[in-house]
């Protein structure tokens, strides 16, 4: 692992876990993401949030590195149910919410 001074032990928001430190143009950051949850009868649909934790705690906000997104994987082609739609849009809710409260994370 990359060991940037005084940040290795910066506390993470919650329900994430971290990649190890890069550098990129002399900013010191980690990716951070949450577990990658399927949805009820699908598992090949995944959803996931990732985010950039910066050197200080903070989650950029899109003007360092990159903004804080969700992604949807898909590995089989093929529609969804009224259920799993449903699933995914709470899915999709609650992650967007996650991504929400770690903008407004504040390390200790």
């Amino acid at each position: 692992m990359q060991t940037m001074t005084g940040t290795d032990d910066l506390p993470l928001p919650e329900a994430a876990g971290a990649d190890d430190w890069e550098d990129h143009n002399g900013q010191h950051f980690r990716l951070i993401s949450s577990t990658c949850r399927g949805i009820d009868s699908r598992p090949d649909v995944i959803l996931y949030a990732s985010a950039v934790q910066l050197a200080d705690g903070s989650i950029d906000n899109g003007n360092q590195i990159e903004q804080p997104v969700l992604y949807i994987d898909v590995k089989e082609e093929r529609g969804l149910t009224a259920v799993q739609a449903r699933a995914l849009g709470t899915a999709l809710v609650n992650a967007a919410a996650r991504l929400d409260r770690w903008q407004q994370f504040t390390p200790v």
